[in-house]
């Protein structure tokens, strides 16, 4: 099934480049919760049907946030964007009735992003980056495909024997597809950057998913962290860093225990020694990062932290550490008004309408998304907004349709338990029949129903918040 991309996705930038040590030419990052104003003018001819959205990712969550960027009646931009590091990577699409216009861009909290659309589009900031100025993050978008399989260890073969497999055979072949991805001008510390990217993905994929629950796994397999330069660069990253984290918390589990309510700095010491047997040893910064993913974990799963977790977190960690676990903390509270419906057996439903039966005598608008996409996100985030309205309040009903193959369970529950309307997780081919049937070939496609269910319109792709409140308007009695 072929899958259209509207925005630029930041989570795609994980490919193979040559092993460097530089600084790379991005400025310092840094744990600080924080905003970047948003400023600028749209040109008379231009402000009504114009659209602007900024697709941006804290740097550990793996789903990316499409927020609209308001625009008043005057063509004047005023807005903000909420970061959790000083400095982030976002795209920006500025969208009209006719075209779509994407650009990446560096912004940073001490600076002001200036978006100005007259005759031409000019977006500017004070933050500058040889990897944006060259194209380089751009050009490499479609080539996610390069990262390969997950590597299972072949029968008889120890974890050592598996590691060695990995260095000798596996990462040079790695590299070589990189080496003919790089531009010749490109900067070692730009190469070096990049490469690092690369690596959180490619070693949990070769080697911590080979650790199974009960494996006594040697303290040298774990030697490939000293090829990683784990520091405050990590920050500029955003699926890659919290998939990796997950995958080598997992596989040190038998040497390291959970932080439940062990304090931090106990946490840390234990974390610290176990590492040094490798011999590696962690930076301040590292195992801060390692304290707060243990903390979102608990999060994840126990949606609240227990009474002494709050102490050790006020006690422990410095006041950056805690306003990000504050930042996050409210959104893992479930959201009263949403119900998800997991039907991946198809024992519920074995066809379409049978979904659209559930909702008999209301106006229902039909969204067919996956947790990766972000123009799903974008559009999903605008359709919520719009429910939001009293206008449209409690008239409507929204209905969220995926299936395992595209999304995740565990990300999708995660998803949708903070989102309004009924969420579908449904079989692989009934999701594929339904799209099939409505002539969609990419995602989020959208199906608008009256009140009788009679099919009043479809879109495919981006679409903006003025077509669907336009759609919505013909819907509603």
């Amino acid at each position: 099934m072929r899958v259209k991309i509207y925005i630029l996705v930041l989570s795609v930038l994980f490919i193979p480049f040559f092993l460097c040590r530089a600084q790379s030419s991005l400025p310092k990052n840094e744990i600080k919760v924080g905003k970047c104003i948003i400023r600028g003018k749209i040109s008379h001819q231009w402000f009504y049907p114009l659209e602007v959205y900024i697709s941006s990712n804290d740097f550990y969550t793996e789903i990316p946030k499409v927020q609209k960027i308001n625009i008043n009646e005057n063509g004047n931009i005023s807005d903000e964007l909420l970061l959790t590091t000083k400095y982030a990577l976002v795209a920006i699409s500025v969208v009209s009735p006719k075209a779509e216009r994407q650009f990446l861009q560096l912004v940073s909290q001490d600076d002001t992003l200036v978006i100005n659309v007259a005759d031409s589009i000019q977006i500017m900031g004070n933050v500058r980056s040889s990897l944006l100025i060259s194209d380089v993050l751009t050009n490499y978008v479609s080539l996610m495909d390069i990262e390969g399989p997950y590597t299972n260890i072949e029968r008889g073969r120890s974890l050592m024997q598996h590691k060695e497999y990995v260095d000798t055979v596996l990462y040079p072949q790695f590299i070589r597809q990189g080496e003919q991805l790089l531009s010749p001008n490109m900067s070692t510390g730009d190469r070096a950057f990049l490469e690092n990217w690369a690596m959180l993905t490619f070693y949990p994929k070769t080697l911590l998913y080979a650790v199974e629950d009960s494996c006594n796994v040697p303290s040298k397999y774990f030697s490939f962290l000293n090829k990683l330069t784990l520091d405050e660069q990590l920050l500029y990253n955003n699926r890659g860093l919290k998939f990796f984290l997950d995958w080598l918390l997992y596989s040190l589990s038998h040497m390291i225990p959970p932080i439940k309510n062990m304090s931090i700095q106990e946490w840390k010491n234990t974390f610290s020694q176990k590492l040094n047997a490798i011999p590696f040893s962690p930076t301040d910064f590292f195992s801060n990062l390692m304290v707060f993913h243990c903390y979102m974990d608990i999060l994840e799963k126990e949606k609240a932290f227990t009474k002494q977790q709050k102490e050790n977190i006020e006690k422990g960690f410095s006041k950056e550490w805690r306003d990000l676990l504050h930042y996050y903390e409210p959104m893992f509270k479930p959201s009263q008004t949403s119900k998800r419906i997991e039907d991946v057996e198809g024992q519920l439903y074995d066809s379409f309408g049978s979904i659209l039966n559930e909702s008999e005598g209301i106006p229902v608008i039909i969204d067919f998304w996956y947790t990766s996409c972000t123009p799903c996100i974008g559009v999903s985030h605008v359709i919520e907004s719009i429910m939001s309205e009293p206008k449209y309040e409690g008239k409507i009903r929204v209905v969220s349709i995926t299936s395992p193959i595209i999304s995740p369970i565990k990300e999708w529950r995660k998803l949708v338990d903070s989102r309004t309307g009924l969420h579908y997780m449904i079989s692989d081919s009934l999701l594929q029949k339904s799209m099939s049937d409505f002539g969609f070939k990419g995602y989020p496609a959208l199906l608008f129903y009256d009140k009788g269910h009679s099919l009043i319109q479809t879109k495919e792709g981006l679409v903006s918040e003025r077509e669907i409140k336009e759609i919505i308007d013909q819907v509603l009695p």
